[in-house]
């Protein structure tokens, strides 16, 4: 019987300097301003400037360029091997390529929502921007994933070229299997407001995705028993020092339910 997985990871930007050095340049001279007269013309050249520079940060961490991948989950119900890695990147593109490299002799499958586009070639090119080995050959074939993977929505496009996009959070709704409590673009502040908050949040986005691909088919009934989730009530290690308190900076940290 193969093992089955479903994994998610969560980005942030890297620092403002960073995002800076690689943000397009701006130029002016592609502005129309119209019969504005020139004092409009530079204030509204300025504003356009800043709207630039805003859009380019709002989207830093969806690119492995200007992002990093700040937690990695990996889950499944029915198995003990349950992670949580939290703020150190090397750490945990190195974990995952070390579960996915062992699951190749085990018929281990990755499952997940959007990782074609987005969670594995981020990972990828995050290790590559670190100088972390990639078993590339075993993770993509061509423009494809291999077939250790499963991509949830791409499953769901059921060979339609309609462009429309879904969410994880709008299919789980549709399916009636849950639902997300907040967007990924919160994560970072959430992790350092509350970082419980950010592995639960984290954490559901797992179980919401376990319990797609049970009602998508790809993991059968016999299979799997429903997923309630793991217990983040005292997370191991996040945010505490002797267990008691809250520590004030947000330290590297490793979670097994």
């Amino acid at each position: 019987m193969k093992t089955q997985y479903v994994f998610d990871i969560e980005t942030v930007a890297l620092s403002e300097e960073d995002v800076l050095a690689l943000m397009p340049e701006f130029n002016p001279d592609e502005i129309k301003i119209g019969n504005r007269k020139p004092e409009n013309a530079e204030a509204y050249i300025e504003q356009k400037r800043l709207e630039h520079k805003a859009r380019f940060m709002e989207r830093a961490a969806l690119s492995a360029l200007t992002g990093r991948v700040m937690a990695l989950g990996i889950y499944n119900p029915n198995s003990e091997d349950k992670l949580i890695i939290v703020d150190d990147e090397p750490k945990l593109i190195e974990t995952f390529f070390q579960w996915f490299a062992t699951g190749l002799g085990e018929l281990t499958q990755w499952i997940g929502f959007r990782i074609a586009d987005f969670d594995v070639p981020f990972i990828m090119r995050r290790a590559w921007a670190l100088n972390i080995p990639v078993p590339a050959r075993a993770l993509v074939k061509g423009r494809y994933l291999t077939s250790w993977f499963v991509d949830l929505a791409e499953l769901w496009r059921a060979s339609s070229r309609d462009p429309e996009m879904i969410s994880l959070d709008r299919l789980a709704r549709f399916l009636g299997v849950g639902s997300k409590a907040n967007t990924g673009a919160a994560f970072a502040a959430l992790l350092y407001e509350n970082q419980e908050a950010a592995i639960e949040y984290l954490s559901n986005d797992l179980v919401l995705t376990w319990k797609i691909a049970e009602r998508l088919g790809v993991i059968r009934p016999a299979e799997a028993e429903v997923a309630n989730g793991p217990d983040l009530t005292e997370p191991a290690g996040v945010g505490r020092g002797d267990g008691t308190e809250e520590e004030a900076e947000l330290e590297p940290a490793a979670t097994f339910w």
